[in-house]
């Protein structure tokens, strides 16, 4: 039998497991944790499951997993509660059988299988940055080995798995999040990525802002939420040194600006509204060209997010005592529809944009601009206004966006 048929097979009895654990009320992604945290236990313990006695399974099973979590994790806090494993259900002996006759050669195919067969819904889908704009940041950054990564906001580690792709080890990565099941995700990936010094911050980045190294590379996805002004002013006017936006993603992306070595380079996912809602959001983006600091804004296409079908885009940064000038590149023809009706970036789409990114001339895809001239709009960041498109749009968007982030609850997440 075939490897992609044993895959198939074990994704069936994964699933069916999920089902009892939906089944018992508890959350999918709680399961699906859960079900993954046995199968390492299990691994990690070399068991074979199948030369267990039917009596000692459910103690074998509890026992490898305890162990697991205590002494090869090594967690610095309590995880229950943020996975769910029925002990006691065959399905969950099922899935187990059909992992150990899976031919894995290493570690990576289990971060695939991670991957894969993890459930992202409405209610965890913000945390979830999609793969393939996770991999385009980190190579629009370049990340390289023996650099420090600072994420602040990185719910289920998509950056660290893009980070460990593209430079195969050997860099350093702190992530912070308030939210436990995301970080022991990330614990998971961490494990299983080797080669990658990690260090989790378990609550807000604002939290350690004032014991935070500089680092060489930030990114993130910082979360969306916006809250009244004095709320704002009183909670971060002190980490932020004063530049304080009713924005949540405002704020996050402050927080790494400010933590960024003389050299280092940062990239955000954002929503479109950033580009160009105005108010102390337009004051932040005029601190931005003041510091010479922005570079590059990336607009993706719609439907690219698990949460929202709404367009979002990448704001990359670097220290610049010379340019002056910002450079809007358009992705938005750069996708392909996905299994359940998501926008990825296609290979072909995204070459194309790292190509733009990086071209020497100016195109219909690829516009620089000056900053005296984005300050004459207003520091709209939009790239329809350098290309006389109707500026209604960009209204029209801003207040969906508002209107969002009137009612998120602030959480990290990537």
């Amino acid at each position: 039998m075939d490897e992609n048929r044993e895959f198939e097979r074990l994704k069936v009895e994964f699933t069916r497991y999920l089902n009892v654990v939906r089944d018992a009320g508890f959350p999918a992604e709680q399961g699906a944790l859960g079900g993954f945290i046995a199968l390492l236990a299990v691994r990690n313990r070399s068991l074979q499951i199948t030369r267990i006695p039917q009596y000692e399974i459910e103690s074998v099973i509890e026992k490898s997993v305890q162990e697991f979590i205590k002494d090869t994790l090594a967690l610095g806090y309590d995880p229950s509660g943020s996975f769910q494993i029925r002990y006691d259900h065959p399905a969950l002996f099922r899935f187990l059988v059909e992992a150990e006759f899976l031919r894995l050669e290493d570690d990576v195919e289990l971060l695939q299988i991670l991957d894969e067969m993890f459930p992202i819904s409405a209610s965890n889908g913000a945390s979830v940055t999609p793969e393939c704009i996770a991999d385009l940041m980190v190579s629009l950054l370049g990340i390289e080995q023996h650099k420090s990564v600072f994420d602040p906001s990185m719910g289920t580690g998509a950056f660290l798995r893009a980070a460990q792709n593209h430079v195969g080890g050997d860099f350093n990565y702190i992530g912070a999040d308030k939210n436990r099941f995301n970080l022991l995700v990330v614990k998971l990936k961490a494990y299983l990525s080797g080669h990658v010094n990690y260090d989790e911050l378990a609550g807000s980045a604002f939290a350690f802002a004032h014991s935070l190294p500089k680092f060489d590379i930030v990114v993130g996805n910082p979360p969306i939420g916006k809250m009244p002004k004095a709320e704002a002013q009183y909670r971060y006017f002190d980490v932020l040194n004063g530049i304080v936006a009713q924005e949540m993603t405002l704020n996050f992306i402050e927080l790494g600006l400010q933590h960024l070595k003389p050299s280092g380079k940062a990239a955000f996912l954002v929503p479109m509204g950033v580009l160009f809602s105005g108010g102390l959001s337009a004051e932040i983006r005029q601190s931005w060209l003041e510091r010479k600091l922005l570079k590059m804004v990336v607009t993706l296409p719609s439907g690219m997010l698990y949460h929202t079908s709404l367009k979002c885009a990448i704001l990359m940064f670097k220290h610049s005592k010379e340019s002056e000038r910002v450079r809007l590149v358009s992705a938005e023809d750069c996708s392909e529809k996905s299994r359940g009706n998501r926008q990825v970036l296609s290979i072909e789409g995204f070459n194309a944009v790292l190509n733009r990114a990086n071209s020497t001339i100016q195109s219909e895809h690829v516009v620089d601009v000056s900053y005296s001239e984005v300050a004459k709009h207003s520091f709209s960041l939009a790239p329809n206004e350098y290309s006389n498109a109707e500026p209604r749009i960009n209204k029209q968007i801003s207040e969906k966006w508002e209107k969002i982030g009137d009612i998120a609850v602030v959480v990290q997440g990537t």
